[in-house]
């Protein structure tokens, strides 16, 4: 039976909010090939980088690193109120027997504490079926996939 694990994250930043939005509206043609530590090239399967692109990006072969390749779809950009949306739709890690996707939304913030924001983060687990898989492994799943990205994405802006 079909179900849905969501949970949010709220990551505070020292990037300023607009060059970190531009960033990750750009990730895939700007950011995430300065990623080569990680990343060997990204494939844009479909679209100009606006919602409904479709990204292959094929990882370097790393030590604990299964996965190979991520396909990601650009769900949602919204200028005005700095959201950005994607989501995990296949990739050599990705089961899609047990999952149909595995969606980010990321809206920013200003922080009137410092010159920074605040990253207001939501993923949904979208499964086909609930198997063996506790809340706890799904979590796993979907920060291993979603955050590690975002967080290179910060670290690269804030250089």
């Amino acid at each position: 039976m079909a179900f849905v694990h969501s949970f949010q994250v709220e990551r505070l930043t020292f990037v300023p909010l607009d060059k970190l939005f531009r960033d990750i509206k750009r990730n895939a043609f700007h950011v995430i090939p300065k990623l080569d530590q990680i990343i060997l090239r990204v494939q844009t399967l479909q679209g100009d980088g606006g919602p409904g692109t479709l990204l292959n990006i094929i990882k370097k072969p790393q030590e604990g690193i299964i996965s190979k390749n991520v396909v990601l779809k650009v769900d949602e950009i919204d200028e005005a109120e700095k959201k950005y949306g994607y989501s995990v739709v296949g990739g050599t890690d990705f089961d899609e027997t047990m999952t149909e996707r595995i969606s980010y939304k990321i809206k920013l913030e200003e922080n009137d504490d410092c010159d920074g924001c605040i990253a207001n983060i939501s993923v949904e687990f979208h499964g086909r079926e609930r198997r063996n898989m506790s809340d706890e492994q799904i979590d796993e799943q979907t920060n291993v996939q979603g955050f590690y990205l975002f967080d290179h994405i910060i670290n690269l802006t804030e250089e």
